[in-house]
């Protein structure tokens, strides 16, 4: 888990585009504790809107990395082809498509294949 930095303590790296919390008025937008991607360089912080620093009305209290992404893994992987096979082995015994019965014969074959 990733914490909040306060950027009077400690700055990003330069061309390190984080996450800030911004308030003030600039380029026709007043911010209010807002959290806005930005990228910290060489003394100024770049918002989409144009460069924010010392002069002008924004000001940046606190930064923090951006999140990687989550990752989920799924338990089971179902090989594709394995399923198709079993499938048409599934629909070639049941003779006539019969509805729920082949169906449940399905959801059963998945579940085994998970399993």
């Amino acid at each position: 888990m990733t914490n909040w930095i306060s950027a009077k303590i400690r700055k990003p790296q330069d061309g390190e585009e984080v996450l800030a919390v911004v308030s003030g008025q600039h380029g026709g937008f007043r911010y209010d504790h807002e959290v806005v991607r930005a990228i910290y360089d060489e003394g100024s912080w770049y918002l989409d809107d144009g460069v924010v620093d010392d002069e002008q009305t924004i000001i940046v209290s606190d930064w923090m990395p951006i999140p990687k992404p989550i990752v989920r893994e799924t338990p089971h992987q179902i090989d594709a082809v394995e399923l198709y096979n079993r499938l048409v082995l599934i629909s070639a015994t049941a003779g006539q498509w019969s509805g729920p019965r082949v169906i449940q014969e399905v959801i059963g074959e998945v579940k085994r294949m998970m399993s």
